[in-house]
């Protein structure tokens, strides 16, 4: 039975902000196991405005309702939930959450410390899954070093803080006043990219024995300079097209240092 409805965000074409329009719909009552939430922040990312585009590797149909993380309060819970009304919920993965409510499996909601705020609780669940599948994907022991491009982004910060509490010696890359919040996110060394030269000063920072891993969301623009800064039987680790895809991989281009490079999507 219809019960309640919210305005919700809909990407009705591939393009820009543009093709953004809010509508209406109407929800259905809770199954066993749900939850509905006021929204009070959505969270938005790169991934969106690629996703947007239409012509991302990640693929959806038109029209679609926008947003994929967001917070709010539990307004009401199905059976079978533990969580209570008015419980602080933050989530990510869960299309649609550009609206005013949605209706969510109870499983797929985090409650939010009471630390953070509801903005906050918008902007981390995506990038905390990231950051984790992360330091998954390629293991490093204690003592190893890896490089981490863009370190002073939400995801970045986090997968410094990872990498470094596994005793990993993390140089970060990022400009400016923000290399500050990448040094307190545990980072050895943090390389300012507006006044250095990345590719001297890992050289420097390593004594020349260069880096295990290189985590990079960039692309295009850093995929040779991360190829360079790859320690023997080193990987590169690409998530991310900031700057456009990387271009064809050229086996010879990883010959000398025997060296990997992996495609990181978020769902394996």
């Amino acid at each position: 039975m219809l019960r309640v409805g919210r305005r919700v965000a809909r990407a009705v074409r591939p393009g820009g902000p543009e093709v953004v329009e809010v509508g209406f719909e109407e929800l259905p009552a809770l199954a066993d196991g749900e939850v509905l939430v006021d929204v009070a922040a959505a969270g938005l990312n790169h991934a969106e405005t690629l996703i947007r585009s239409g012509s991302y590797v990640v693929r959806v149909p038109f029209p679609y309702a926008v947003g994929g993380e967001g917070s709010g309060r539990v307004r009401e819970v199905g059976r079978g939930v533990a969580l209570q009304p008015g419980t602080r919920v933050c989530w990510g993965a869960i299309p649609g959450s550009c609206a005013t409510s949605l209706v969510a499996p109870a499983a797929m909601l985090v409650p939010l410390p009471d630390a953070l705020s509801l903005d906050d609780g918008a902007c981390l669940p995506v990038a905390g899954l990231t950051a984790g599948g992360l330091a998954r994907v390629w293991p490093l022991e204690s003592g190893a070093t890896a490089l981490v491009w863009a370190a002073a982004g939400a995801v970045g910060r986090m997968l410094v803080a990872l990498l470094a509490n596994r005793g990993v010696r993390v140089i970060g890359i990022a400009s400016g006043r923000r290399v500050e919040g990448v040094r307190a996110a545990g980072a050895a060394h943090v390389i300012d990219r507006a006044v250095e030269d990345v590719g001297e000063a890992v050289l420097a920072r390593t004594e020349g024995r260069l880096c295990a891993a290189v985590f990079d969301p960039i692309g295009a623009a850093t995929y040779q300079t991360s190829l360079r800064l790859l320690a023997p039987r080193g990987c590169l680790i690409s998530y991310g097209e900031l700057s456009g895809p990387i271009p064809p991989i050229d086996p010879r281009d990883l010959f000398d240092r025997s060296a990997f490079v992996t495609r990181f999507s978020g769902t394996r």
